[in-house]
């Protein structure tokens, strides 16, 4: 698709390891549910379980729990509602592998991916261009003999950000 001199492509990517491309945002532990025994995290759809809790009759109590400060898993709440890993298909919208978090005591909040307006991840074309221009300029610095990455800007007599050479 053309819009004037800019072409919109799709590209499919294959990461060798793992990728992760932030939003900044970080959801504490009463917006996931960690469940340490399967080593997962589910993501709830929050409008599904609000709906689900109101059907219940659970909105009352799921509210004094966000309120209250003391109270901070959303896992224990649901326990202690009756609320069970067979009740979850009805609100969760996606889960992921914990990986090592799973085996950490310190293990509070959750870094959340760049999703576009669906709620699907991606990756910001600035992201990529920036790993192709890292990618390219690492071959090219492998060619170059003359190439010593050990040596300071300074030293090679570049000047640095406040303009100053070394003489």
């Amino acid at each position: 698709m053309r819009y004037g001199h800019l072409e919109r492509i799709s590209v499919r990517l294959r990461t060798l390891a793992p990728l992760f491309i932030g939003s900044g945002e970080t959801l504490t532990k009463k917006e996931y549910i960690f469940d340490s025994r399967k080593g997962l995290i589910y993501f709830p759809d929050m409008p599904k379980l609000s709906r689900f809790l109101k059907e219940r009759g659970l909105m009352q109590k799921f509210v004094i729990f966000l309120m209250d400060p003391g109270q901070k898993d959303l896992k224990v709440f649901l326990d202690h509602q009756n609320v069970g890993l067979k009740d979850y298909a009805g609100f969760i919208r996606y889960s992921i592998d914990a990986g090592e978090a799973a085996y950490s005591q310190r293990f509070r909040g959750v870094l959340t991916f760049m999703k576009d307006g669906e709620g699907y991840p991606y990756i910001p074309g600035s992201s990529l261009k920036g790993a192709l221009r890292t990618a390219i300029g690492a071959k090219l610095l492998q060619k170059d003999v003359g190439w010593d990455y050990h040596r300071t800007n300074v030293e090679r007599g570049i000047q640095n950000y406040r303009g100053a050479k070394k003489y």
